[in-house]
Formats: structure tokens, C-alpha cells, sequence
């Protein structure tokens, strides 16, 4: 009867103890299904948010990689920009040494120019002179000519002269001769006469005597005649000579006068011909010159818009390139935050995990203790079925089942991911906290809201969800 009595009060104390553990494997099992349902809530968000972050991943990678693509389209732009300008450098110094060469050739030219207009000018005075010094023989020459013109007249007057005293001359040498022949006639008269008539000799003498004085004075006279004819004939041929002469003189004149007035001529032609000259270079080295300053406008715009392109596209570049490297940041940044959310995660799944390892690892003492108390039959079935509906038991509990009676917390041994938050089931990253209870690390920032501050000023102490439940369990069943 003792034994019996002993008995049934081991009875009703199991009992109490299998009721008591029911209604905390109930407890457990609805704190259970909520947790599970809250870690497949937590792991469908994080697969979606994992799934965002892959294509926000993927779509800032493609903008990275189009950036990239722009920042090198960009450099080969600048650098092609780059090309061009000293392309146009080199182009401005050429033209540049083109202008030299050209502004070389012309005052080259100009002083040519100039070198020849003054041996023109000096050929011109020279031929002025000359004209002046023709001008004065050709005025000298005419009056020479009309010198001569006057003395030919008067010679042809002279000689018409000479001509009439000749011819009047001859008549007297003819009459002289007549007389002579006469006064002969007479003397052969006379002497015929005296031969006939006796005349006496005395005045026979004297007649002769005369006779011979007028034929002496005759004979003088002819002599005179003759002396001047021939005077007259010698100033005829050098008046002839002088004539000829004359007009040799005035031939010379006229062929030296051509030759002037077409040495004129040539000067006039050449002097018009270099003056369309010079026009015709003024005017082609205005044109070259209008030409260069245009060319040379035109490559100074050409150089200042370059520039200013080549400015403005290294302000864009650089402008771009800012906010490319803001761009970056903020990824890099969005990304840091969410693998340290990610991490967080990881380590609050790692957490549970652990928490569910060490309650399935606490389990095993209570059910090796249940099977050593022997409880009733009609007892075990349900403690069985609450076991099996239930995922995991509090440290402060005991049990009447082995470990194969444990599906659940076997099974989430099992699909525990090491190395992860337990919340987020990402990996670790930034600033972790640890539990209290089961020393498992949380990311912060998915543990946040669940810090709790001890009496302690200024001490915050975390305890996870999974360990929540359990460090009120003692509590509770000591003061049951």
C-alpha cells in the first residue's frame, strides 16, 4: 500500500509535470508556427529582395558598363578633339610660315618693284633729258637747216648772178674777139694799105702801138674774166658741196628725229605697260592680303571654336565624370547597405539556427530523463503528438520522448545555413550584435528595434526571438 501510495503520487506529480509540459509544448508549438511562419516570411522577403538586388545589381552593372562605354566614347572623343587641335596648331604655324614666306616674296617683289620703277624713272629722266638734248639739236638742227635753206637761196641767187655776169661776160669776150678780129682786120688793112699807099711809119707806129694796147688791155681784161669765172665756178661747187652736205645733215636729223620719236614711243609703251604693272601687282597683293587676313580670320575662328569645343567637352568630361564617380559612390553605398542588410540577415538566420541547435542539443537530456521516469501508457500518445507538432523546446524543460521523436528541430538542423544572419539569412557584414543567450550575431540593422536597455545607464543588451521565449520560460514555470 506505501508502494502504491508512492506510486500514485509519482503518478499525479508526472501527471501535473506532463500537464504542465503540454501546455508548454502547446505554448512552444503556437510560438513555433508563428516564428516559421515569420522565418518564411523573413525568406521570401529576402529571396524578393535578393531578386531586387540581382537586377538592381545587374542594371547598375549595365549602366556601369554604358558609362564606362560613354567615358571611353568620350576619351576617343577628347582625343580626337585633341588631334583636330593640333591638327589646327600645326596648320596656323604652317600658314603662319606661309605668311612669312608670302609677306618675304612680296617685299621682295616691292623692292624689285620699287628698284625697277627707280630705273625706270632714272631711264625716264635720262630719256627726258635726251629728248630735251634732241628737242635742242632738232631746234638747232632747223635752224642749221634754215641757215641752210638760206644760204642754198642765196647761193642760187649768187650763182644766177654769176650765170648773167658769165653770160655777159662772154658777150663782151665775144665782142672783144670781134673787136679783135677787127682791129687785125684793120692792121692787115692798115698793112696793105701802107704797102699801097706809102703811109709813113711813125704814124703807122703809133697806130700800132695802139692796136697793141688795146689788145693788151683786152687780153687783161679776158685773163680777169677767165680768173673770175673760175672763182665763181670753185664758190659754186662748194656751194654745191655745202648744199649736199646740208642735205645729208638734214637726213641725219630726220632718221635721228624717227629714231627718237620711236625711242619715245617705247618709252611711253613701257612706261603705261609698267604702270598696268604695278596697278596689276597692287592689286594682287590687296587681293593676297585681303585673302591672308580672311584665311587668317577664318583659322582664328576655326582655333577658338576648337578651343572652346575642346574646353567645353573637358568641362562635360569632367562634369560627367563627377557625377559618373557620385553615381559609383551611391551604388557602392547602396550596395555596402544592402550587404550589410544582407549580412544582418545572415547573421540573425545563423543565430536561429545556432539557438535551434542548442535547444535540439538540450532536448536530449530531457527525453533520455522522460524515458527514465517510466510515465503511464495513456500519457505518452499525447506528450508524442505535442512533441511532433512542436519545433523545438525551451532549455528549462523536460520531456518524455527520445530525439527521433523531434522531426521539426531535426529538419532545421538541417536546413540551417552556417555563416548567415539568422533574421535576413545573408552574410555578415558591417557592425554585428550578438545574443545574449545564445551568443549568435545579428546585422544591426535587422536587430534594431529589438535592443533592450538594462538598468544599467547606457548598457543595451539583445536577446534573439528564438531565445526571447526561453529566458521567460523559467520564469514563468518558477512561478508555477
Amino acid at each position: 500500500m506505501a508502494e502504491l501510495g508512492t506510486l500514485h503520487k509519482q503518478h499525479a506529480r508526472a501527471r501535473d509535470v506532463i500537464g504542465a509540459i503540454c501546455d508548454r509544448l502547446a505554448a512552444k508549438e503556437t510560438a513555433l508556427d508563428e516564428a516559421a511562419r515569420g522565418m518564411q516570411a523573413l525568406r521570401d522577403e529576402m529571396t524578393q529582395r535578393k531578386e531586387e538586388w540581382a537586377m538592381e545589381k545587374a542594371n547598375m552593372a549595365r549602366a556601369l558598363e554604358d558609362m564606362q562605354e560613354e567615358m571611353v566614347g568620350k576619351d576617343r572623343r577628347y582625343t580626337e578633339l585633341h588631334r583636330e587641335w593640333h591638327a589646327a596648331s600645326d596648320q596656323v604655324e604652317a600658314l603662319q610660315q606661309t605668311l612669312q614666306e608670302r609677306e618675304a616674296y612680296v617685299a621682295k617683289i616691292f623692292a624689285e618693284r620699287e628698284a625697277s620703277t627707280t630705273m625706270t624713272e632714272d631711264s625716264a629722266t635720262k630719256h627726258e633729258a635726251a629728248v630735251q638734248g634732241f628737242s635742242h639739236q632738232e631746234t638747232t638742227a632747223l635752224e642749221q637747216l634754215e641757215q641752210v635753206r638760206m644760204t642754198s637761196r642765196y647761193l642760187d641767187t649768187y650763182t644766177s648772178d654769176l650765170t648773167k655776169a658769165v653770160n655777159q661776160l662772154s658777150k663782151e669776150v665775144q665782142s672783144l674777139e670781134e673787136s679783135q678780129g677787127t682791129c687785125e682786120a684793120m692792121l692787115l688793112a692798115q698793112k696793105n694799105k701802107a704797102a699801097t699807099d706809102a703811109t709813113p711809119p711813125s704814124a703807122r707806129q703809133e697806130m700800132v702801138d695802139g692796136l697793141c694796147d688795146q689788145v693788151g688791155r683786152l687780153q687783161s681784161q679776158n685773163i680777169e674774166y677767165e680768173t673770175t669765172v673760175s672763182r665763181l665756178e670753185e664758190a659754186l661747187a662748194k656751194a654745191a658741196d655745202e648744199t649736199a652736205t646740208a642735205q645729208t645733215q638734214l637726213l641725219e636729223l630726220r632718221v635721228q628725229l624717227g629714231a627718237q620719236a620711236q625711242l619715245v614711243a617705247k618709252y611711253e609703251a613701257s612706261s603705261l605697260s609698267g604702270t598696268q604693272a604695278m596697278d596689276s601687282l597692287q592689286s594682287s597683293i590687296a587681293l593676297i592680303c585681303a585673302e591672308y587676313d580672311a584665311e587668317r580670320g577664318a583659322l582664328l575662328k576655326q582655333v577658338e571654336e576648337l578651343s572652346m569645343a575642346s574646353i567645353t567637352g573637358e568641362h562635360a568630361k569632367l562634369v560627367e565624370i563627377e557625377e559618373m564617380q557620385a553615381k559609383i559612390m551611391d551604388a557602392e553605398n547602396a550596395l555596402r547597405e544592402k550587404a550589410k542588410h544582407v549580412a544582418e540577415l545572415e547573421a540573425a538566420l545563423h543565430a536561429k539556427d545556432e539557438m535551434e541547435k542548442r535547444v535540439t542539443q538540450q532536448q536530449q537530456p530531457a527525453d533520455e530523463a522522460t524515458q527514465r521516469t517510466q510515465a503511464p501508457s495513456a500519457i505518452a500518445p499525447c506528450v508524442s503528438a505535442s512533441l511532433a507538432s512542436s519545433g523545438a523546446l525551451s532549455p528549462a524543460l523536460t520531456a518524455t520522448s527520445t530525439v527521433a521523436e523531434f522531426p521539426v528541430a531535426t529538419q532545421t538542423a538541417a536546413a540551417r545555413v552556417p555563416d548567415e544572419c539568422p533574421t535576413c539569412h545573408d552574410e555578415p557584414f558591417g557592425f554585428m550584435v550578438r545574443c545574449q543567450q545564445c551568443k549568435q550575431q545579428f546585422h544591426a540593422g535587422c536587430v534594431r528595434s529589438k535592443r533592450q536597455k538594462t538598468s544599467r545607464a547606457g548598457v543595451y543588451v539583445f536577446v534573439c526571438d528564438a531565445c526571447a521565449p526561453s529566458a521567460s520560460g523559467p520564469a514563468t514555470t518558477t512561478s508555477a
